[in-house]
Parts: structure tokens; sequence; C-alpha cells
């Protein structure tokens, strides 16, 4: 092989890496762009309301 050939393989391999690593970037910000909103969605909490409610070694009272 002459080193022509040898730095246009080089070339197109370089070439073919690269591409990949666009379309690999792509699908990553596509997928986080789908899922972001499911994986950042705030969680809403309500209080619990304390009844009075006796302890179990508390007798009612009457």
């Amino acid at each position: 092989m002459e080193f022509g050939e040898e730095v246009v393989l080089r070339a197109i391999h370089a070439a073919s890496v690269a591409a990949a690593q666009i379309v690999l970037a792509e699908a990553e910000a596509e997928a986080e762009a789908r899922f972001r909103p499911v994986l950042s969605g705030q969680i809403i909490a309500f209080p619990l309301i304390e009844r009075d409610r006796a302890e179990p070694d508390q007798e009612p009272k009457m």
C-alpha cells in the first residue's frame, strides 16, 4: 500500500468516526429532549392531615 492510499484510508476512517459521533450526539439529544419532562417533573406532595387518634396504649375517652 502506498503512502497516499494509507492517508486516504485514514481520512475515510476519521470521517466515518466523526459521522458516527454526530449521529450518536443527535440521538442522545433527541432522547434527552423526549424524556426530560418525565425525569425532571416536580413531585407534588400533600401534607398529611393529623387527626386526634388515640395511641395504642391509651384508652379512648368516653
